[in-house]
């Protein structure tokens, strides 16, 4: 499969966020992502603006990506993923540098997002505190075995 026909299929969120920005300031990173959304429908102006303050970047959003904290940067990284779209969105480390208030308001934006838009998604994350509620399945990896950690949640009517 050709790599722009993957791009638009699967999108990726970085272990480290600076190697996924593309524009210099936070503002042209969430308008880029905004001009190459799959879901414009659902990205309204609105509806970003809501998302900024919830995960309390409208007061960065002229400052440099790169010089960002680390859980700034984080918080940009995701939400300019989600704005993207993509029918699966694998998430590597999303929540590295986030406090448990960050964390919360990260979670509840990836989980509304990937409901309403039906989109699949794979969150890596070695913190299970603030976590495993928000998720569907939660799997261990470990001594090259994948397990169902916990009771499977019902999922759609399905176990």
């Amino acid at each position: 499969m050709r790599i722009k026909k993957w791009a638009r299929i699967v999108g990726v969120v970085f272990q480290n966020s600076t190697d996924q920005f593309i524009k210099l300031e936070a503002q042209d990173e969430i308008a880029l992502s905004q001009q190459n959304s799959l879901q414009p429908y659902y990205w309204t102006e609105r509806r970003i603006t809501a998302a900024i303050n919830q995960l309390n970047l409208a007061e960065v959003l002229n400052h440099v990506s790169y010089q960002l904290s680390g859980g700034q940067q984080k918080k940009l990284q995701v939400l300019s993923m989600l704005i993207m779209s993509q029918p699966i969105l694998l998430f590597d480390e999303p929540l590295a540098g986030l406090d448990a208030v960050s964390l919360k308001n990260v979670m509840q934006l990836i989980k509304k997002t990937v409901t309403d838009l039906k989109i699949s998604s794979l969150l890596i994350s070695h913190q299970r505190v603030g976590v495993t509620e928000f998720v569907d399945y939660e799997l261990k990896l470990a001594d090259k075995s994948l397990t169902i950690e916990g009771e499977v949640k019902e999922h759609n009517g399905q176990a």
